[in-house]
């Protein structure tokens, strides 16, 4: 007798996943404000799918997640902070490749087995360079922007 073919579930919710109230805190929280007047939305839309990614990792981090994360909660926390969609699928394969191929971007993520992907010191540091300065128009406009949300 033949066993029914397994189905693989992507995009799976987890406990990795940030909750209702955790997200309000996160979209709520001055650093989160700050990293949005500070990277406006042309600019983290124009950014590779990995460096999207990394921001993500940035910012739940400068928001006070603790540990690792999966890609639900980056996927949800781009979309929710900068309004830019990232399926799950596609931040899940940029990873695995830069990390399997050792781009030089692999160094700014770490993945730990069954808990998730973090930000490195060279990350937070390469995330910190593309930054503008807090002061600019279109950085107060998105700002503006986030309140309103």
């Amino acid at each position: 007798m033949k066993s029914a073919p397994k189905v693989r579930r992507v995009g799976k919710r987890s406990d990795k996943e940030l909750g209702e109230d955790k997200m309000k805190a996160i979209l709520a929280h001055p650093e989160t404000h700050n990293l949005v007047s500070r990277l406006p939305h042309a600019a983290i839309s124009d950014m590779s799918v990995i460096d999207k990614g990394t921001v993500a990792l940035y910012g739940l981090r400068k928001a006070g997640v603790e540990g690792s994360v999966f890609y639900v909660a980056m996927s949800d926390y781009l979309h929710k902070v900068f309004r830019v969609s990232v399926p799950t699928e596609s931040l899940r394969r940029s990873f695995h490749k830069a990390t399997g191929a050792k781009e030089a971007k692999a160094k700014h993520i770490v993945y730990k087995a069954g808990e998730g992907w973090q930000i490195t010191q060279s990350g937070e540091k390469y995330v910190e360079g593309k930054l503008q300065p807090s002061g600019s128009a279109e950085a107060q406009f998105e700002q503006a922007e986030l309140a309103e949300a």
